[in-house]
């Protein structure tokens, strides 16, 4: 489950409760069990163009999502003598995209 992190404390009611959330009933959460990993990020909020409401779930054997890596990691070690330290550089460039709309589903929330 994909949310902004205003929907953070209510993802995890929903996903982690023993007991159906929101309600009196006792009924049992069948969604605690279906094993929900829960991904936040601050580019879904309004603040960014996004919504603090809507929420996704990506299929994960079926995800379209795919890690693309710009440059790979560049590691540079060296000592500085003027602050008598070792030095590291690392630089590392990549981004997580979608090449298919399939495989994800969205809500606008309420």
């Amino acid at each position: 489950m994909v949310v902004p992190p205003a929907k953070v404390k209510k993802a995890k009611e929903v996903i982690g409760s023993d007991w159906e959330p929101y309600t009196a009933n006792n009924q049992i959460n069948v969604w605690r069990t279906v094993g929900w990993n829960l991904v936040t990020s601050p580019y879904l909020s309004a603040t960014n163009g996004g919504s603090n409401t809507a929420w996704f779930i990506v299929d994960g054997m079926y995800s379209p999502l795919r890690d693309i890596i710009f440059k790979s990691v560049d590691n540079r070690t060296w000592y500085d003598e003027n602050v008598k330290a070792f030095v590291h550089d690392i630089e590392f460039q990549h981004k997580v995209g979608a090449i298919d709309y399939r495989g994800i589903v969205g809500n606008a929330g309420v």
